[in-house]
């Protein structure tokens, strides 16, 4: 073994052991200061895991220097005292730390050794191991194979043994022929050569000498055969979490008695459970995963209590991806990084510098997200230019997963010369599109080659913002398209060969979330679909009926309309009916994969709207079937509205309209007042204001019916004008215009001089 004396390590002497004498000899010599010999000192933690691919361990030690390429890491194997595990990278992250790319296997490991240019230092880290297997489930198949999920059972079936172990003192009975699949997480073996097998016995597996843990009270032939079967399924999952559905087989036909959850890979003794479910039929199944990162070995279902005794495929988030950093502005050292899918947890998040000279070193502290997996922030650490050469490349970890490399970085030495713009407020587009603002800094003085784009959240293509304008160098608008959902956010260029840029995304923003404002309800036996009225619903609308009396959803068999109004035509498989539906039902919308909110009145307490409705109907509901063809008057004035089954009685009659913000929430309802009574229409009068309304509705308070749907939106008169005084001689000159349609509220009036120069 080496040792130290007098500044001088010599490698050179033989190792006696019980006995047994070492066979390597060496008679190098490396020289270092008195009491700087470069050593471990402690086991890795976490500990490898088994599988394939690369598993990150961190280990602890003295005296590490600053050359990553003279450093390497060699493991021992327990199993085969000739046999190295070499380690394949190593990232120094301090004189005391470094990050260790191992192969991921099994087994023991009897010691990892430093060397410093191919030479050993040091007596070693010790012994530690590859993680104990484990296994969660496991079932016998007709023709006599068992299969067995589970975790760290590597990926080498000869270093793996499998027995079915009796409850009673028998001997363990080997299990033949094993087979290992999905990244070490599955095994199968053959119990049908075997002499014989005892029902109630529990598998032993060995790999590489470990014992493997047992995470079920399960035995062989504990279950029958009809538990409920998940297919062997892959999903790919955002970390904001998103709804994941499944196939198989035995789901049954109420959602309150499914349970889904699924084994995180990290703790496979925990579980995540997956949340709301909707269950479509007998054999598909849909719930909600949360937000979060890494990897899950496989999911169960449970159906009023009996468990599928096999998992689902791997179930993972997706890999974290940046798309861009600013660049740190002289007076601060905070710069923001973006990107998709980094995670919400900022203790589980480091940044990095990849330098060729100096390896990897830490480059940014305090990490705080701005908007959870999309952006976050960070304060650079002090590094000089030796540190950071050209070759230098950000890097980013989430939870040990290391992110694509950004471009060359030099940001501690080249701080920011105040040239590229950069977007910090963000619209909120409706679903019809149209004129947006956004707000920034460094926007420039011509809008002439100004582009500017987003990205969509779902596709990861550009959506470009057309007709840009500048009204300021800190603010433009254009015009965005129809659409729905959301954006990791724009991104801006100002030159003709769009070389001036922002260097990062802007916020994330999305489309105006949809809002549903009623909805008819079909009377029994009908057989038609239903209609619903409300806003910014998009041409991605997925809506779910279910029925609240058994659990079960029904899907339409198709979904059209607007952006204000949707319809779901008469059920593909199940007739659409109040006797096949059930007496309650509830709806689940999403556009653009966001869900719809219910429009709730809490301003007046006469009427609400939730997400439930009933069988049977009442026989028929007060409808607003048209809009007034001219607009209201923003002066006020008498307006009219088609309407039919409103009744006689017009003082019983109230007419209501819902204002709605430019983002396109919902204000408080605005009462039509005086209203009369005409054969087919309404007349009443409509109040001074100002903008748009999401739609009217009628409540006739003498039996308790409000309008099941909402009327089309309409908005007030447009402002129109009809002259203006001459420009004014001095800025202090005031100039005035007059026309129709300005109201009466100066807070939301805002005049724009455009030069014809």
């Amino acid at each position: 073994m080496p040792s130290v004396g007098n500044g001088v390590l010599s490698v050179g002497s033989s190792v006696t052991v019980n006995t047994l004498v070492s066979t390597v000899h060496t008679t190098q010599e490396w020289h270092f200061a008195s009491g700087s010999v470069p050593a471990l000192t402690s086991v890795p933690s976490p500990l490898p895991l088994a599988g394939l691919g690369m598993t990150q361990v961190t280990f602890t030690g003295t005296n590490f220097g600053t050359n990553t390429s003279l450093l390497s890491i060699v493991a021992y194997s327990a199993h085969a005292p000739y046999t190295t595990i070499p380690c394949l990278t190593v990232q120094l992250i301090s004189n005391t730390q470094l990050i260790c790319s191992f192969p991921t296997g099994t087994g023991l490991i009897a010691s990892a050794v430093l060397l410093v240019d191919s030479k050993p230092m040091g007596l070693g880290s010790g012994p530690f191991s590859y993680q104990q297997p484990s296994y969660i489930s496991f079932s016998k198949g007709a023709t006599g194979v068992l299969t067995i999920i589970g975790s760290n059972f590597g990926a080498i079936a000869a270093s793996i043994a499998v027995y079915m172990k009796p409850s009673s003192a028998s001997a363990p009975v080997a299990c033949l022929n094993v087979y290992v699949a999905a990244m070490g997480n599955l095994i199968s073996c053959d119990l049908q050569s075997t002499p014989s097998f005892v029902p109630g016995s529990k598998p032993i597996i060995y790999v590489n000498g470990q014992y493997s843990a047992s995470l079920t009270t399960d035995t062989l032939g504990d279950h029958h055969e009809n538990d409920p079967v998940l297919d062997n399924y892959l999903a790919s999952i955002p970390t904001e979490g998103a709804r994941v559905t499944f196939t198989g087989s035995g789901f049954g036909n109420m959602s309150s008695l499914v349970h889904i959850w699924a084994v995180p890979s990290s703790s496979p003794s925990s579980l995540v459970n997956c949340t709301h479910a909707i269950l479509w039929s007998d054999t598909a199944v849909s719930c909600e995963f949360p937000p979060g990162v890494g990897t899950f070995l496989t999911a169960f279902i449970s159906v009023n209590g009996r468990r599928s005794v096999l998992g689902s495929g791997p179930i993972r988030y997706y890999n974290p991806t940046v798309v861009g950093n600013t660049l740190p502005r002289t007076d601060s050292k905070v710069i923001t990084i973006s990107g998709f899918n980094l995670g919400a947890d900022a203790s589980k998040l480091e940044v990095y510098v990849d330098s060729v000279a100096s390896g990897y070193l830490p480059f940014c502290n305090n990490v705080a997200f701005i908007a959870p997996h999309l952006l976050f922030s960070c304060e650079l650490t002090t590094l000089t230019a030796s540190q950071i050469d050209s070759f230098s490349t950000l890097r980013v970890r989430v939870q040990g997963a290391l992110l694509p490399g950004m471009s060359p970085v030099q940001l501690s030495i080249l701080p920011d010369v105040g040239i590229a713009p950069i977007i910090t407020g963000v619209p909120t587009p409706l679903a019809d599109g149209g004129l947006v603002t956004f707000t920034g800094v460094r926007f420039g003085d011509n809008d002439t080659f100004i582009k500017i784009s987003a990205i969509d959240a779902k596709t990861l293509g550009f959506v470009d913002c057309s007709s840009p304008k500048l009204l300021s160098t800190t603010t433009l608008e254009c015009y965005f398209p129809s659409g729905s959902g959301r954006f990791l956010g724009a991104m801006m260029t100002l030159d003709e060969d769009m070389m001036i840029g922002t260097a990062i995304l802007s916020p994330p923003f999305a489309y105006a979330p949809p809002l549903v404002l009623g909805w008819t309800t079909p009377t029994a036996m009908s057989g038609v679909g239903l209609t619903i009225t409300g806003f910014n619903f998009g041409p991605d609308t997925e809506l779910a009926v279910i029925d609240l009396d058994v659990g079960y959803a029904l899907t339409c068999g198709g979904i059209g309309g607007s952006s204000y109004e949707i319809y779901c035509n008469p059920l593909a498989d199940i007739e659409y009916t109040g006797y096949s539906l059930g007496n309650h039902a509830r709806l689940e919308i999403k556009v653009g994969g966001q869900t719809a909110g219910f429009y709730n009145d809490t301003f007046t307490g006469i009427h609400s709207v939730t997400d439930h409705f009933s069988y049977p109907p009442s026989d028929v509901y007060p409808t607003i079937t048209s809009v007034p063809s001219s607009p209201p008057s923003t002066v006020g004035g008498f307006v009219s509205f088609s309407c039919s089954d409103v009744g006689t009685n017009a003082s019983a009659v109230h007419l209501y309209a819902i204002p709605r913000t430019s983002a396109g929430s919902p204000l408080a309802p605005v009462r039509c007042s005086d209203l009369k009574l005409l054969s087919s229409s309404v007349s009443c009068y409509f109040p001074p204001g100002v903008g748009s309304f999401m739609g009217a509705f009628v409540i006739l308070d003498d039996v308790g019916k409000r309008s099941q749907v909402t009327s089309y939106p309409f908005q007030h008169d447009f402002p129109r004008v009809l002259g203006f005084t001459s420009p004014p001689a001095a800025p202090s000159s005031k100039l005035t215009i007059y026309g129709l349609g300005f109201g009466n509220d100066s807070s939301v009036i805002n005049v724009q001089i455009n030069s014809l120069v």
